[in-house]
């Protein structure tokens, strides 16, 4: 996609959709006023942000450079000029000046490489920028996980203060009627203290992170994190399943650019050709214009062995590369196997629960059974229907729990956008390999 002396956007965001029917929208950067193509409407205003500038500033510059380093490649006129004395059987005083024009015939070689490799360095910058919005839509997605655990919780904990207050009426006869001591209401006012506190930790922990992501959620579509409708299993496929590591493109893109600096340095060795003109004024008098067309070689012939140590040098950071890349490769094999192992183990932890709550129900309707033939207390059945709460409370947490660790996964490997279905937009697919 990022074709020789283009304009490109470190990255190609089209509405989700990449080739001919992609739309594209043209937004103006804050603080430099320079346009950026290729911005798809999802992260459009995302990157007006000021801390993607310095990222996209480094882009342009490396863009100019390109352009710089491309418009050498053409053909070149340069001045020069001469003024000082001759020595030839006397001393006379000398003033020339001449046009040199050249281009070099190693276009196919050494100078492709060198755009290439420049390319690279835009399309890691661009990886940078790419990483960084995916770090976005990963505190985008923990704040909409952290809504929807706090709706859970204020469910929950007004479902049972409003089972305490259905029998607060006769709890309260039983204490009159000395049946039941005040101790046992203190206890259960003190479990419902106990929830209001879980309560206000769970409203606070929210705020907080919905503080901190204002910035981003004003200028985001709504609900692009939201992952409350989706279930633990899904986005655990979709997390697993994706391949597509900003790091290991990262690491490709700098095994690209070692390997072009080494076909440069075996360059360096080959017979080099430039195509010259030159035209020279008169020295003396008696001499005529002095004008030259033709090809200038030259072929290196010893270097001290200084190219072969170059290419050991460079070989051995291509080996340091590929040894990066084989470890990359591993860690993830190994996070992914953690990830299935905690996610069965938090399966098993909630099948627990739920059979927890099965018994609780059960002695719940004994206890009821029980206390209409005056055969249990009213503060037992109270106290076993609190401690529901509990068990609600803490199925809600590891339902949580299992999504917060597949989001912290995605996060790490930079692929958060493969649960909210925006890698497309993110570019990945427009930014390939070259090598």
């Amino acid at each position: 996609m990022m074709g020789c002396g283009s304009s490109d956007l470190p990255f190609q965001l089209k509405n989700g959709t990449m080739g001919d029917d992609a739309t594209v929208t043209d937004i103006k950067i804050a603080g430099n006023g320079s346009q950026l193509p290729y911005v798809g409407s999802e992260f459009q205003q995302l990157v007006t942000l000021p801390e993607f500038e310095a990222q996209i500033a480094k882009y342009w510059a490396i863009e100019e450079r390109y352009k710089s380093v491309r418009a050498a490649q053409g053909y070149t006129v340069s001045a020069s000029g001469d003024l000082g004395t001759q020595i030839n059987q006397g001393s006379n005083g000398v003033l020339s000046a001449g046009l040199v024009g050249q281009k070099s015939l190693n276009l196919q070689s050494e100078n492709d490489l060198v755009l290439l490799n420049i390319k690279n360095e835009k399309k890691l910058v661009s990886l940078d920028i790419q990483y960084s919005i995916d770090k976005i839509l990963s505190q985008e997605m923990i704040l909409s996980l952290s809504k929807e655990n706090l709706e859970e919780i204020r469910a929950i904990i007004a479902k049972y203060r409003r089972v305490y207050q259905e029998n607060k009426s006769v709890l309260n006869s039983a204490i009159t009627a000395g049946i039941v001591s005040s101790t046992e209401d203190f206890k259960l006012r003190k479990i419902l203290s106990g929830h209001d506190r879980r309560l206000h930790e769970a409203e606070a922990s929210y705020a907080s992170l919905e503080l901190q992501s204002k910035r981003y959620s004003d200028v985001l579509s709504e609900g692009i994190g939201a992952v409350a409708n989706e279930s633990a299993e899904n986005l655990l496929d979709r997390a697993i399943s994706e391949d597509r590591f900003v790091e290991l493109q990262k690491l490709n893109l700098q095994l690209a650019v070692l390997n072009n600096e080494k076909l440069l340095i075996e360059a360096q060795k080959k017979l080099q050709g430039t195509f010259v003109s030159r035209l020279a004024s008169p020295i003396t008098e008696d001499d005529g214009l002095n004008a030259f067309v033709g090809l200038n070689f030259t072929l290196p012939i010893f270097d001290g062995g200084g190219n072969n140590f170059q290419l050991l040098e460079k070989q051995k950071l291509v080996d340091g590369v590929n040894a990066s890349i084989r470890a990359y490769v591993e860690k993830n094999n190994e996070a992914k196997k953690q990830l299935q192992k905690m996610n069965e183990d938090i399966k098993i932890s909630i099948a627990m629960l739920l059979e927890e709550q099965a018994l609780s129900n059960e002695i719940i309707t004994d206890l009821e059974t029980r206390l209409s033939f005056g055969g249990a207390s009213i503060s037992d059945l109270v106290s076993e229907m609190l401690s529901l709460a509990d068990l609600e409370l803490q199925l809600s947490d590891k339902r949580r729990q299992m999504k917060q660790h597949i989001i912290e996964y995605t996060s790490v490997y930079g692929i958060s956008c493969s649960l909210t279905n925006s890698c497309n937009e993110l570019g990945w697919s427009a930014v390939p390999n070259e090598s």
